[in-house]
């Protein structure tokens, strides 16, 4: 049967009975689409329980619990119930944030804290699983627990861990003259992982880590180097301001855009001002972020003030899928695709209308 574009209008909140016909997802997702959430946080198609998109906001997680923090900090690590999956995904993706207070007290300076283990300082390292990073942090630096080698990225930019690495995370807190409320001093860390990540197990030591393979900002993540096949159709395909020989995965920072929807899904960040998705949702605020998935028209996207608001925008939603070696690349020049290779396209402008009986675009594996 084709794919057809599903219309906001056409879909509603998922309930247990949409739960029970989803026998074939994982425990947490059924356990998730049996609750009825408000369609502010998160959307389900009927009948099914794939999650169309999810939001998630500074306020509406569903669990916290006190983390360990350097110095004067204090922090917390917080997390949502509900999980999401594409297409091929081979596991359910999770999403935790880390709220940090740096504590800082003077206003020339910016203070450095380190995440920790509440009850013993020597450990500060996180073995992860394949995941996403976003802050609101001018630095937050991930540290290799391995090599001792340090990178950081800033609220305009994000990072990859790959599974295994263990890191410790440092962040800095805004402190200058211009901004020394005590709000300056809270920063956040974003996690987005390909299976669930133990957020407070720490660690003191490298001995069980695998070597640490990260991406950081939009050189490193704007193409990912599969070279996806276009499956089903689309007649206005929509490609990144920079090109990318394989995929367009990382778009950094994007523009107010029409309608549309993804070839394999996107996430959304906003880093500064606020943005706009789907019609009659609450948009996005600094630090917050939105998932939405394949084949799901919505828009068009919005963003106050313009210009002036930073948004990435990261079509490859699953951190299983991201290729860093290499000795694993799928891209042009590994895969033998050839010069006349064409990258999959990762969204299409083709209205619910036009679509009608045809099989929406996806990017599949080759």
């Amino acid at each position: 049967m084709p794919r057809r574009i599903i219309a906001r209008a056409l879909v509603l909140a998922s309930t247990a009975s949409a739960a029970a016909s989803a026998a074939t997802t994982s425990s947490n997702a059924r356990a998730a689409a049996s609750t009825t959430y408000s369609t502010d946080d998160i959307l389900y198609e009927d009948g099914t329980g794939k999650v169309l998109y999810s939001y998630y906001r500074s306020g509406n997680f569903h669990n916290a619990v006190d983390v360990g923090a350097s110095g004067d900090g204090s922090a917390r690590a917080v997390s949502w119930d509900y999980t999401y999956s594409i297409f091929d995904s081979k596991r359910e993706s999770y999403v935790m944030r880390y709220d940090i207070d740096t504590g800082g007290s003077s206003a020339s300076t910016s203070t450095a804290v380190t995440l920790q283990d509440g009850d013993d300082s020597k450990k500060i390292y996180l073995s992860f699983p394949n995941a996403f990073l976003f802050t609101t942090s001018p630095s937050a630096t991930i540290t290799d627990a391995k090599t001792g080698e340090s990178r950081s990225f800033a609220p305009d930019s994000m990072a990859y861990i790959n599974s295994g690495a263990c890191v410790s995370l440092s962040v800095t807190a805004d402190t200058s003259s211009s901004s020394s409320s005590s709000s300056s001093n809270k920063v956040t860390i974003m996690v987005v992982s390909a299976g669930p990540f133990n957020s407070t197990a720490f660690l003191a030591d490298s001995s069980d880590c695998a070597d640490l393979d990260s991406l950081v900002g939009y050189d490193e993540l704007h193409n990912n180097p599969i070279d996806y096949v276009s499956n089903g159709t689309c007649d206005k395909t929509l490609g990144g301001p920079g090109g990318a020989a394989d995929y367009d995965n990382l778009d950094d920072p994007i523009q107010p855009l029409q309608a549309h929807y993804h070839s394999r899904g996107a996430l959304y960040y906003t880093a500064t001002g606020t943005s706009q998705y789907d019609t009659d949702v609450t948009g996005l605020e600094a630090g917050e972020l939105r998932f939405v998935n394949e084949g799901y028209y919505y828009g068009p996207e919005t963003m106050d003030p313009w210009p002036g608001t930073t948004v990435l925008s990261l079509h490859e939603p699953d951190a299983d899928a991201i290729v860093t070696s290499a000795s694993t690349s799928t891209s042009t020049s590994a895969s033998g695709a050839g010069p006349d290779y064409t990258p999959c396209a990762f969204a299409c402008l083709d209205t619910p209308e036009q679509t009608a009986g045809k099989t929406t675009l996806r990017c599949v594996a080759p």
